[in-house]
C-alpha cells in the first residue's frame, strides 16, 4: 500500500522532523542568548565561579532571561498569525508597488485590504509552540535557582 501512495507514511515523518528541527534551532538561540547575558553580566574575563550571591543571581538572570525573551517571539509570532500587522504589510507591499511599477493593477497585488485580508487568513498557521518548549528547561532552571538564592543569601 506504501508503493501506490507513499505521502501518507513520508508527510508525518517531515512534520515531525521540521518541528524537531525548529526546536533544536530554537533551543540553541535560547542558549546563545544565555551566553551573551552571562558575558555581559561578567564583564566576560576575570570573573571566579563562586558560591557568592551574585553568581546565583547571574546565573538566574541568565536563564529566566533568555526564557523569557523566546516566549515574548512565541506571543509576537501568535500575534503576528492573527494577522494583527497585515495592515502594515498590505501598506508597504502598495507603496512598493506604485512606486516601482507603472500600472499597480497589472501586479498580483490585491485590489483592496480586504482581499488581502481573505488571502491571508487562506493560508495555513505555522505551529510555534517548539519556541515555548524550547524556552521551558531555561525559565525552569532560572526558577529552581531561586530557591537557593533566596533561602541561603535573602
Amino acid at each position: 500500500m506504501d508503493d501506490l501512495n507513499p505521502g501518507i507514511i513520508t508527510e508525518p515523518r517531515k512534520k515531525i522532523k521540521g518541528y524537531l528541527l525548529s526546536w533544536i534551532i530554537a533551543f540553541v538561540i535560547t542558549g546563545a542568548i544565555f551566553g551573551i547575558i552571562i558575558l555581559i553580566q561578567t564583564g566576560g574575563k576575570g570573573y571566579t565561579w563562586d558560591t557568592k550571591p551574585s553568581t546565583y543571581l547571574i546565573l538566574i538572570n541568565a536563564f529566566t532571561i533568555s526564557a523569557v525573551i523566546m516566549i515574548l517571539m512565541w506571543l509576537l509570532v501568535i500575534v503576528s498569525n492573527n494577522g494583527v500587522f497585515d495592515m502594515i504589510g498590505y501598506s508597504v507591499k502598495l507603496v512598493w508597488t506604485v512606486t516601482f511599477h507603472r500600472n499597480v493593477r497589472d501586479t498580483k497585488l490585491p485590489r483592496t485590504f480586504a482581499e488581502y485580508r481573505e488571502i491571508k487568513r487562506g493560508k495555513p498557521r505555522v505551529n510555534s509552540s517548539y519556541l515555548l518548549l524550547a524556552a521551558a528547561p531555561y525559565l525552569l532552571t532560572g526558577l529552581i535557582l531561586m530557591i537557593p538564592y533566596y533561602t541561603k543569601f535573602r
